[in-house]
């Protein structure tokens, strides 16, 4: 597989290819006017040069190939081991017959090249940490119970049903919990249980059960001045 992009910037290349394996470099070369193609070019031994990660430069193991109108070269295995290559084509001959050209390599596919992620590899291996669902909800678990120390609410019990029906709340509220605080510090939870006079816990709040409350209670207990309970009980009265 050979992947390649090239951007064409005052003659400069910028290929990808695998890390030390050899590859085939196909370019165009350019009259000196960089309109027309230059297709007689030669390559005298000399006029390709690679420079490796920075590297000294060095001539080329092979020339470049005339291939009719543009030109291949060969780049062997070993010139192919570096992060980024760049080649150099240049004519030296004097006067100038093409303009000169740089091609850029940067590699893929092993771990000392610029790329490690092997692009050939259908299906490409990837160091993820597979993640264990049981421990993940173990830590999210310790973090909501630190969550709720910080907050001071690490004391309020879950839902009971077991509190009875009268409304009895005592043995389900901690000390020092948030509800306790609520309640009072020394407060006796029976005094804001629910009244059961009329209506046990858990009885449906029906206009029917709201209104035989408020009707069967005594009239002397209607005390409030103005109120239609205390009139209506002046009126039991006569």
């Amino acid at each position: 597989m050979v992947l390649s992009f090239a951007v064409q910037v005052n003659a400069v290349d910028i290929r990808l290819r695998k890390y030390g394996q050899a590859t085939t470099i196909d370019f165009e070369l350019y009259e000196l006017d960089g309109v027309d193609l230059r297709t007689d070019a030669a390559d005298d031994n000399d006029e390709c040069s690679i420079r490796k990660d920075g590297g000294n430069e060095a001539t080329c193991t092979n020339d470049f190939v005339d291939e009719g109108i543009t030109y291949s070269l060969l780049l062997s295995a070993t010139e192919m081991e570096a992060e980024r290559i760049i080649v150099d084509i240049i004519d030296d001959t004097a006067p100038k017959t093409w303009l000169d050209r740089v091609i850029i390599i940067e590699t893929y596919g092993n771990a000392s090249a610029e790329h490690a992620l092997d692009l050939d590899d259908a299906t490409p291996t990837v160091n993820v940490t597979e993640i264990d669902a049981t421990a993940a909800a173990t830590v999210l678990e310790a973090e909501a119970v630190d969550a709720l120390e910080s907050f001071e609410l690490d004391n309020l019990l879950s839902v009971s049903t077991g509190v009875a029906t009268d409304g009895d709340l005592e043995a389900f509220v901690s000390s020092g919990s948030v509800m306790a605080h609520l309640m009072g510090e020394a407060a006796d939870v029976t005094l804001y249980k629910a009244s059961t006079d009329a209506m046990s816990l858990g009885q449906s709040g029906t206009a029917a059960s709201i209104a035989d409350a408020v009707w069967d209670e005594l009239a002397a207990d209607h005390k409030t001045a103005g109120t239609f309970g205390l009139l209506v009980g002046l009126i039991a009265l006569l």
